[in-house]
């Protein structure tokens, strides 16, 4: 038990390490593209840096600071499981889930729209010299591309998630839901369950929430349940016997006033 421990604790720090070191190198490669447009610009007329480096080294930057995104990402999960294991599983968690979608799903989708929209002067590099000669960049469009896939995965899986976990408090009335939802789902279901057994009158005296709860959390209820109609079961019985022995009863008190009737 404590050498899976002790080993989780090296594999931590390792991962640790190597994303503060990919941090490091993703900031000094934004430095070093920042001082290079700033050049860039200095160097070249306005109209070719415009055209034809200005949203290079742009877009450039831009992946560069998802991927320090990532790396702090790492590094902030390894730190926060190596400080306090429970606090950061339990209570930090869905935050730093939140967070970590927001950047990499509709913030980095946004980016890449914006790419697409100048997708010429993104994934295109030309020669200053004759801007009308143009080539395309490989490694710029492999990572616009990665990363639209990516970003749509991400914001459509974690919709779809909350959705369904917004859904779920909503039709067993828990606090985050909308018991609007709640009442509409339970009313559709009760009256495709219970069509012909429901008029319109029923339809408006369908169980509240709380007889919701009882059915959804109780865990007893469904035993409960059972009882309840082994209890009418046997008293339908009782009440057929005791028919039959007050018929058997009559046919033989008939038969004694009117013997001549056998």
């Amino acid at each position: 038990m404590d050498d899976g421990l002790d080993n989780s604790r090296v594999a931590l720090k390792i991962v640790l390490v190597l994303s503060l070191l990919l941090v490091l190198m993703d900031f000094m490669e934004i430095y070093f593209s920042f001082l290079h447009l700033k050049e860039a610009s200095l160097k070249f007329e306005f109209y070719v840096f415009e055209n034809c480096i200005k949203f290079h080294i742009l877009s450039q930057i831009v992946f560069t600071a998802f991927a320090t995104f990532a790396g702090m990402s790492a590094l902030i999960m390894s730190l926060g499981l190596l400080i306090n294991y429970q606090y950061f599983s339990t209570k930090l968690i869905d935050t730093f889930m939140y967070w970590n979608y927001l950047i990499f799903g509709p913030y980095l989708l946004t980016a890449c729209i914006i790419g697409y929209v100048n997708f010429g002067m993104v994934a295109f590099n030309c020669d200053p010299k004759d801007i009308n000669q143009k080539y395309i960049n490989f490694s710029t469009l492999l990572a616009l591309v990665i990363c639209f896939l990516l970003s749509i995965i991400i914001t459509m899986l974690y919709s779809f998630l909350f959705a369904a976990r917004k859904m779920l408090l909503s039709i067993t009335f828990r606090e985050g839901g909308w018991k609007l939802i709640g009442r509409l789902f339970w009313k559709y279901v009760f009256t495709r369950t219970n069509r012909p057994n429901l008029d319109r009158d029923n339809l408006n005296s369908l169980p509240d929430e709380h007889i919701l709860n009882e059915r959804l959390l109780n865990p007893n209820y469904n035993e409960i349940n059972y009882q309840r109609r082994n209890q009418r079961i046997n008293d339908i019985l009782s009440e057929m016997n005791d028919n039959r022995l007050n018929n058997f009863q009559n046919n033989r008190r008939r038969r004694n006033i009117y013997p001549e009737n056998e």
